[in-house]
């Protein structure tokens, strides 16, 4: 499919959840757009300035039936899908600038902000239901589970926090990462999910072991701002250092990559289709390109029964590495495999080391246009920028039931 370009720098995107050829995307200056995508040339349904300030994120609702958007302006906004025009708006939803948006159920939608507020919103009767302030950064991403009415959310404070959103009390937040927490996809039936990073490591949570990660998966050179899942066992990341690349999860390895985006251009937001073939990307670019999936073949599904294995047996495998261990001090294994492992190691640690150096990392970008405001205006909040802290509790607060407007 041919790209699609835009006035403006792309900030977030999304695919109707049962129309194949449907996206929504949304740019720097606050506006929201919809297309029909054809082959080799794309219709726009609508467009319209629907926020004040950038916006940072659009979602369609699981019917499709309605579009949601969030911005810099403190506002969501809701738009049916059919006209483009707004149902609903909430002004001043957050008192941090929006930077995070998805809906849950019917009617049920979360945001978070960049203070690290989480709020959710009955669309339905017009009010707030529940707020949670239990991170400290920047909320970057949400996944959910509505069979468990289970949101999780990852904060750039380093932290996964997890809630069922009838309490008020998250079920857990997880020990700090000393990372910024970027993005999240469930995989192997919700079984695990799958956090991208600043430093680039695809950390891996366990359900109903939010405390700390259980495995980890280096490998890209800069941060992963953005996760697509292919199917159960393999994701798509999109990375800082302008590559997509497919992973498998289970066994946890980086399995190829797409064609580039320009490289001093990191990848913002990807999205699949409905079906999967198609993956569109955005960048810090007026453009929206599309990629063909179809070709990265089925995953395979024969590691789910050694990777359950595996869970239910941690401690044996601990068990069976410190044996190991205390074999080769014992000199049980050849000193010319020691050597070829060290000689793999050196390698290896070479290449990260002329990856770091040659890819410029996140917070010491410079924009494009750092005489303009709205140009530089990013969806997440830089590193280098001072963050004003506003007091919040450290406990979840209970909500005001204030009305839409």
């Amino acid at each position: 499919m041919k790209s699609i370009s835009f006035t403006n720098d792309v900030t977030s995107l999304c695919f109707h959840p049962t129309e194949l050829n449907i996206l929504a995307a949304c740019e720097i200056n606050g506006a929201v757009s919809c297309y029909r995508v054809e082959e080799e040339s794309s219709e726009q349904l609508f467009t319209a300035k629907y926020h004040k300030d950038s916006c940072r994120v659009v979602e369609f609702s699981d019917d499709g039936k309605e579009l949601y958007s969030g911005g810099k302006d403190k506002s969501f906004q809701i738009l049916d899908t059919s006209t483009g025009k707004p149902i609903l708006k909430k002004a001043a939803a957050h008192d941090d600038p929006i930077n995070a948006l998805s809906p849950l159920d019917p009617h049920i939608v979360v945001t978070g902000d960049e203070g690290g507020v989480v709020k959710i919103w009955d669309t339905r009767e017009r009010k707030l239901a529940m707020k949670y302030s239990v991170n400290e950064d920047f909320i970057s991403d949400f996944a959910y589970v509505s069979e468990k009415s289970t949101l999780l959310a990852t904060s750039a404070d380093g932290r996964l926090s997890v809630f069922d959103i009838r309490k008020k009390k998250p079920i857990r937040v997880s020990d700090n990462q000393e990372d910024e927490l970027l993005s999240v996809v469930l995989v192997k039936d919700t079984k695990k999910a799958v956090v991208g990073s600043e430093d680039g490591i695809l950390s891996i949570f366990s359900w109903d072991n939010w405390g700390d990660l259980t495995d980890r998966l280096p490998g890209h050179p800069g941060s992963i701002d953005s996760i697509a899942k292919l199917d159960e066992s393999r994701i798509l990341t999109g990375c800082s250092d302008g590559k997509i690349r497919l992973v498998s999860i289970f066994p946890n390895k980086v399995l190829t990559s797409l064609r580039d985006h320009d490289l001093d251009l990191m990848i913002e937001r990807i999205r699949l289709n409905a079906d999967g073939t198609v993956l569109a990307s955005c960048s810090h670019e007026n453009m929206v390109r599309f990629w063909d999936t179809s070709d990265l073949g089925a995953g395979d599904d024969d590691e789910d029964e050694e990777e359950d294995d595996e869970d239910d047996n941690d401690d044996s495998d601990e068990d069976a590495e410190e044996s190991n261990a205390e074999d080769n001090e014992d000199g049980d294994e050849p000193e010319e495999d020691d050597q070829h492992e060290d000689d793999q190691d050196e390698a290896e640690s070479d290449d990260e080391d002329r990856s770091e150096k040659e890819v410029p990392r996140k917070g010491k970008r410079v924009s494009k246009d750092s005489d303009d405001d709205s140009e530089s205006e990013k969806r997440k909040p830089k590193k280098s920028e001072p963050q004003v802290k506003k007091h919040r509790p450290n406990a979840t607060q209970n909500a005001y039931f204030g009305d839409l407007d």
